[in-house]
């Protein structure tokens, strides 16, 4: 049984990220390429598609990611694909790496510095 696709967008007008969860699959991706086509058309230097919820991803997901690096990239847009685990496995077994810029999700912390606080 496939898990339902959740989809939701953050960031700003330089940066944003779609965070997925659930299951990519044919029937169920359209929410997330309207997504990632209204970002190619706001001209947003970045998109971060933040896949470490994902559990499954079909061929035709798989295109999807290409399709939306090809796309972004005219656009000139950043795309930066988060994933782990099995994903990230897929990815690399499918030469996927050649083309799309896979990062592992803890690189990105570099970006959003932690409050230092100190106790006293």
């Amino acid at each position: 049984m496939t898990k339902h696709l959740s989809v939701q967008l953050k960031g700003n007008e330089k940066c944003k990220s779609i965070h997925v969860g659930g299951d990519i699959i044919s029937s169920r991706i359209k929410e997330l390429s309207r997504m990632v086509e209204s970002i190619e058309k706001a001209k947003c230097s970045r998109l971060i598609l933040d896949l470490t919820q994902v559990t499954f991803v079909d061929s035709y997901g798989l295109g999807a990611f290409v399709y939306y690096h090809t796309m972004l990239s005219k656009a000139g847009t950043e795309l930066l694909v988060a994933a782990n685990g099995a994903l990230k496995e897929t990815l690399t077994s499918c030469n996927l790496d050649k083309v799309l810029n896979i990062v592992d999700p803890f690189d990105l912390l570099a970006d959003f510095p932690l409050d230092k606080t100190t106790e006293k």
